[in-house]
């Protein structure tokens, strides 16, 4: 199974992944923005503390998002 190796915040609530299969690509959390669970990510110093947790990315209150969604609509 792949892992996430790098997770880089970028603008316009994008970040930049890279996985030990090598595979390198934009996700777009826009779409994912949504309701009081992710609202927090609007916040755009709370946005760039996003932590690569390996299968899934992750900020500090908890929210998270898999690789297999981020793999789904990753932008190579």
């Amino acid at each position: 199974m792949d892992k996430i190796v790098k997770a880089i915040p970028l603008a316009n609530y994008q970040v930049r992944i890279s996985t030990r299969l090598g595979v390198e690509g934009i996700f777009d959390v826009k779409p994912y923005i949504k309701g009081a669970y992710f609202e927090q990510l609007l916040d755009e110093n709370y946005f760039n503390s996003v932590k690569n947790c390996g299968s899934s990315i992750a900020w500090p209150n908890e929210q998270d998002l898999s690789l297999g969604t981020i793999m789904f609509d990753l932008k190579y």
